[in-house]
């Protein structure tokens, strides 16, 4: 009995190596039937751009990301230019729309992708592609007097570069830098900013492409120091639509009422206008506040204000000085340690809704002065 079962169970282990042999096997050959499927599929192109709409003459880049096995890239920029990089960097000579193609070629075969780009005249800035702004610039020289436009010299989505050939002689040197910023994601407004890198005097022209609207911003001086300016109240995310006339339902006539006794007539009061409301705004130690409670403030359209504005600090120190808030259009004051406020009145418009800083005009009030910011806002 002993002698039958033995080759039973050699049997059934050489069955057991067989089968696993088979399935190791059978395995490998899908893997590798895998691996050749995906070695054939077919590339993908595409790319992306520093700007939508770049100026004519100002460089602008193009990335394309990363093609497994790519063994060579072509762009055809639709001027006449081409380029071999996998990244390329062109310049349009002129505006127009161009129709900009890139081929991407692998051992699995070629790919292709194409996008119109709309090229803006070198003196134009467009940025912000999702609700787009256009920016010009004309600067005067203080010397001479001559007048000429900046020309696009850099740009990215959200800023750009100017340059002023005309004046400088040099198309290459950055005079002029603006940038926006869409805060509509916190239920502000399209923010501008500007500065300079120049002593020409300068005009910024901003446009709301949708719209139509344009705002006019100027350089900013304290003295000879060129500054930067900000505006942000700068444009509605939502422009008011014009209200439709009224339609009206013709209702059937009123029945006649019964006559009842007059009433004595009483005097119509005459309505006033509201007081102004007095905010104490005082410069101490380097620090805004507004009647004690911050260096910040809640304004509400229509209701005026009366605005004590001082340098609380001890007489002989150096003195602050208010930088005004250009987007409420309210006007910078020198301030004196220890003196007597300025005084101001201001009513916010309808129009003025959103977020407005002032700092403090004087760098050379002491170690403390880029800490001297502050804040208006204001609500309907």
């Amino acid at each position: 009995m002993i002698t039958n079962r033995i080759p039973q169970r050699k049997s059934r282990s050489l069955v057991s190596f067989f089968v696993g042999v088979v399935a190791l096997f059978l395995l490998a050959i899908g893997s590798e039937y895998a691996s050749a499927k995906e070695d054939v599929a077919a590339p993908s192109a595409a790319f992306a751009m520093a700007t939508a709409s770049p100026a004519a003459k100002s460089p602008v880049q193009f990335t394309a990301p990363p093609v497994s096995g790519a063994t060579a890239w072509r762009w055809d920029f639709g001027d006449g230019s081409t380029s071999a990089a996998p990244d390329a960097v062109h310049a349009f000579a002129r505006a127009g729309e161009y129709p900009v193609t890139l081929t991407v070629t692998t051992p699995r075969g070629s790919a292709s992708f194409d996008q119109a780009v709309e090229v803006t005249e070198s003196e134009t800035l467009r940025i912000l592609s999702a609700h787009p702004f256009e920016v010009t610039v004309s600067a005067t020289d203080p010397r001479t007097g001559r007048t000429a436009p900046g020309q696009v010299l850099l740009q990215t989505d959200i800023y750009g570069l100017f340059s002023i050939p005309d004046i400088t002689g040099n198309a290459g040197n950055p005079e002029i830098i603006i940038k926006m910023v869409d805060a509509s994601g916190i239920g502000l407004n399209y923010w501008v900013f500007y500065g300079a890198l120049t002593d020409l005097r300068y005009t910024l022209s901003v446009t709301e492409v949708a719209t139509g609207v344009t705002k006019t911003y100027h350089d900013a001086q304290v003295g000879t120091t060129v500054c930067g300016e900000f505006d942000t109240s700068g444009f509605a995310v939502t422009p008011t639509p014009t209200a439709a006339p009224p339609t009206f339902t013709p209702t059937p006539p009123a029945p006649t009422p019964t006559p009842t006794p007059s009433p004595s007539p009483q005097a119509t009061p005459t309505p006033t206008a509201s007081a102004a409301i007095v905010v104490n705004l005082v410069a101490t130690d380097f620090q805004w506040s507004f009647n004690g409670g911050g260096s910040s403030f809640t304004m509400r359209v229509g209701q005026a204000y009366e605005l004590h504005i001082s340098d609380g600090d001890r007489t002989g120190t150096a003195a602050h000085g208010f930088g005004g808030v250009p987007g409420l259009g309210i006007p910078g004051r020198a301030l004196q340690a220890g003196g007597a406020p300025m005084i101001l009145t201001f009513t916010p418009g309808a129009d003025q809704t959103g977020q407005f800083f002032f700092s403090c005009d004087v760098p050379s009030c002491g170690s403390g002065h880029s800490n001297m910011l502050g804040t208006i806002r204001v609500t309907s």
